[in-house]
Formats: structure tokens, sequence, C-alpha cells
């Protein structure tokens, strides 16, 4: 493995990324789905460290309610990793215009313009795909819950006609309009690296998660189908 001197959180990250020995560890704390904290903890967690009353933390997808790494906690903290956000959640609304909300648990947070939800009679919450209230709910947090669970809507299948397309709805490449848009958003003050995620995720993925972002979802598997019946004319 070679060796790097003393550089910038980006060159650090670079480094790890080639299995070269970077000076320190490159930290990442919030930029991607797998290494974000939730909403309500990330409250408490950021109240300790800077002890500000007043913020609210923004919770930027939905589904396992993730909170925004803001900029002063980043610098607290001294992590090197910086995320763009999709320009879409996986409940299908898109990722801009921030407004006021109360979880279940009365942490005051925001959340995102299309973040429409209803109330169950149980208590649950019922959120609804693409902002669109009129819409059937795709996914449900129980009451006294901190996340989402999605809702299987699926419609019934004629695996002799089954299409590999009819999974990809919600995954395709980045488009040139997305990356000049993300692009320039940038953490104030400190090098970083930005970690792209959007609805063009692993494809693998398409066999395991429902299609909680569309209101009317193409007929596909229910999480108990086999994902390799999708792609049995095409191998892996």
């Amino acid at each position: 493995m070679g060796e790097i001197g003393f550089c910038s959180p980006d060159v650090q990250e670079i480094a790890t990324l080639d299995h070269r020995q970077p000076d320190r560890v490159c930290v990442d704390f919030g930029a991607t789905m797998c290494s974000g904290i939730a909403a309500s903890t990330l409250h408490r967690f950021r109240h300790a460290v800077l002890g500000d009353d007043g913020h609210r933390v923004r919770v930027n997808e939905p589904f396992p309610m993730l909170g925004e790494i803001d900029e002063p906690l980043r610098q607290a903290l001294g992590i090197d990793v910086v995320g763009l956000m999709p320009r879409r959640t996986m409940f299908g609304y898109e990722n801009r215009d921030w407004r006021p909300f109360t979880l279940l648990n009365a942490t005051e947070v925001e959340v995102l313009a299309g973040f429409l939800v209803t109330e169950a009679d149980s208590g649950d919450l019922l959120i609804h795909p693409e902002g669109d209230r009129s819409a059937p709910p795709s996914g449900r947090m129980s009451r006294g819950g901190y996340y989402f669970d999605a809702i299987v809507r699926q419609q019934p299948l004629d695996e002799s006609r089954l299409d590999p397309a009819d999974n990809l709805q919600e995954f395709a490449p980045l488009s040139d309009e997305q990356v000049a848009r993300d692009t320039p958003r940038r953490a104030v003050g400190c090098s970083v690296v930005l970690l792209l995620e959007d609805e063009g995720k692993l494809i693998e993925e398409t066999a395991y998660h429902e299609p909680t972002g569309r209101i009317m979802p193409r007929a596909r598997r229910r999480n108990t189908v086999n994902p390799r019946i999708w792609y049995r004319r095409k191998p892996f």
C-alpha cells in the first residue's frame, strides 16, 4: 500500500478508495443512506454537541427518516464526506422546499414540501407517493415508530409475460440537468468529496424493495417472489 502525506479530505477519500494509506481515517457520517442517522436521534446528538435548542433537523430521506448533517455539525465533527441527495425521495416527491413538522415523538423537525401524510384510525402515519394525498398510501409508520415500512401494492402477475423493464420505473442514470444542479452544492469552508445517490441504484435492489415512489406501479414482484424470475431471460 502506498502512503501519502497530510492532505485535504477529498484526497483522503480518493486515497482510501484507491487502497492507499491516508494520513488519517476518512470520516463519512450522513453522506449516504447507509451512513445516515435517524432525525430524532440526530436532534438529540446535535444538541449534545452544539447546544442549539432552536435548530430543526431536516429530514432529507423520509423512508428511514434520516436527518441531514448540517454544516456546523459537520465542521464540529470533522466529517470529510458530503452527500448529494437524489432529485426525488424514495416516496417519489422532489427534494426541495422545507416546512416545519412534528414527529410522533414530539421532535420538531423540517420536512420537504412533498411529505404529505394522513393519520390512520390506529394512529399510524400513512405517506402518499409523489406528494399526492389522493393516491393510495405507499408507506406506513406505526404509532410510536421511527420510520416508514413499505405498503405492498402488488398487482396480479402473469409470470408468462414478465418484463424486466416493469421493475425499473424508478431506476435511471443521472441526467445532465441533475448533475448541473447538484455539482455546485458544496460545503462551505472545507474540502469535501461529493457522493451522489439517485434513483439509479444497484439493479439487484429492484428485486427487494417495493415501488414506494410511484402512484400506479406497473405489475412487479412482492418481496416473497424469487427475484431471479424477473431476470431469467438475461443472466446476472
